[in-house]
């Protein structure tokens, strides 16, 4: 399951693999690296419009920075928007990924105060940065990818297996992002924008028999491929 997401590139004074020339270049190091010069390194942003639950990071372009989505934030967050008339640019994106290692998940504890476990937010691959950079030197700007999601969720009836007895079934939960769990990556694939005519063709074909669901194949071969053909002929 592939989802949109936006890339987003940041600024930044700590260290990063991907750093910007003063002639606007990128250039892309596998170990993060130092820069003297201001806001040289860069770090990339995967932003997704799914919801924001506590502890997430976000981003939007009032802010233009990563945020932190805690009760605190959210009280002062209320305060503003009673004193602001414009919400346009406050619409916020979920940080699904990143090459900032200084943004973490944490997990809470039964007490629901102590952290039990924190680490980094998934990372694109190494071969995804080295994309990125040879694009944007070219002039092409990456700014939308899609991201690989699987199905979440739980089993039931998984361990009450008997003779007769009810089957096991997977209770679809909600999607989650897929991370590779030996390096923290994830998966992307760029945004289809363009077709050639078989794929053009076989997309008006699909949409085509969806007028006629009940036809039976005798007259789909005799009546609706002819039309179809036709159709193609006079329009593609």
């Amino acid at each position: 399951m592939l989802k949109k997401c936006k890339v987003v590139m940041l600024p930044t004074n700590e260290k990063a693999q991907i750093w910007k020339s003063l002639n606007g270049e990128l250039y892309y190091e596998e170990q993060a690296t130092g820069n003297l010069v201001k806001n040289a390194n860069q770090h990339l942003y995967f932003l997704s419009d799914e919801e924001i639950k506590d502890n997430d990071h976000f981003m939007s372009a009032f802010y233009g920075y990563p945020l932190h989505n805690t009760q605190e934030w959210r009280v002062q967050q209320e305060a503003m928007l009673k004193k602001s008339s414009d919400v346009s640019n406050l619409k916020f994106h979920k940080i699904i990924a990143t090459t900032d290692s200084s943004l973490n998940i944490e997990g809470i504890a039964p007490d629901g105060k102590t952290v039990a476990w924190r680490h980094s937010l998934p990372q694109p691959s190494q071969l995804f940065l080295e994309i990125f950079v040879k694009e944007y030197n070219k002039g092409n700007k990456i700014e939308e990818v899609l991201v690989e999601y699987e199905k979440d969720g739980y089993w039931m009836n998984l361990h009450e297996q008997r003779l007769n007895g009810p089957k096991p079934e997977f209770i679809h939960t909600g999607d989650k992002l897929k991370v590779n769990p030996k390096d923290n990556t994830i998966t992307i694939k760029r945004v289809k924008d363009s077709w050639n005519r078989e794929e053009v063709e076989a997309l008006c074909w699909r949409a085509f028999v969806a007028e006629y669901p009940k036809m039976s194949p005798d007259d789909i071969n005799d009546k609706v491929i002819p039309k179809f053909k036709n159709w193609i002929e006079q329009n593609l």
